[in-house]
């Protein structure tokens, strides 16, 4: 995905023997992919000679890139972003938006790889790695959460009824059926022998109560006192 892009070639001349030997054994180290060997060399280039091109500058940075040391290869790209050449300028942006991105800082890693596009927009790596960046930002935005449309909700089931309310409601029940009965059913008699029987008994009840009348008046008259 993020392959490192290799600069034009440079045509600078060294300006002593020792200079050339250490670029040739550099670029030779780094062509062989004997990273180690060739930050070593690049290293020599750039701290003891003092050779600031860009050549050695952005393999260097690229060096500490592949070594998994992404602190002293983001020092040298932010330098390398400086460079007067659009080319130059537009590959260190691009390597810093590479750093950013393994650091899961996409927000800054879009802006590096934009950056990147500003400088040289014909840089196909860096319009692809930052296409690629703006896709996963989106994806990782946080959703809003989506208000469900309310439901009815369902109707409670009514409780079991307790035992005593059955029984209740049986014998209301049974009293209920009773009433539909005919009521004379257990005497034996019809309605018309009932009411008779209720007449004549309501006549005995009349002269008991006038014989007790007549009793209370005798036994107030004998009361009188015996003086």
């Amino acid at each position: 995905m993020f392959a490192v892009s290799w600069l034009p070639n440079w045509n600078i001349l060294s300006k002593s023997g020792e200079i050339r030997e250490y670029k040739y054994q550099a670029n030779l180290a780094f062509q062989q992919g004997n990273y180690e060997e060739a930050l070593i060399f690049y290293k020599h280039l750039y701290e003891i000679l003092n050779v600031g091109e860009e050549e050695v500058l952005v393999n260097l940075a690229h060096c500490y890139f592949i070594q998994k040391k992404p602190k002293q290869a983001t020092a040298l790209y932010q330098i390398a972003c400086q460079s007067p050449h659009p080319a130059v300028k537009s590959l260190a942006w691009q390597q810093l938006g590479v750093l950013a991105y393994n650091a899961k800082r996409y927000d800054w890693a879009s802006t590096c790889f934009r950056n990147s596009l500003k400088s040289n927009p014909r840089n196909e790596d860096a319009r692809y790695n930052y296409e690629l960046t703006e896709k996963l930002k989106q994806q990782n935005k946080p959703k809003t959460n989506s208000i469900p449309q309310s439901t009815p909700a369902p109707k409670p089931h009514d409780p079991p009824k307790p035992e005593w309310e059955d029984n209740e409601n049986n014998a209301e029940r049974a009293n209920n059926s009773q009433v539909e009965q005919d009521p004379y059913a257990e005497t034996g008699m019809s309605k018309e022998q009932a009411d008779i029987l209720l007449e004549a008994m309501k006549d005995a009840e009349k002269q008991y109560i006038q014989q007790q009348k007549k009793q209370g008046k005798k036994t107030s008259n004998n009361a009188k006192p015996d003086w």
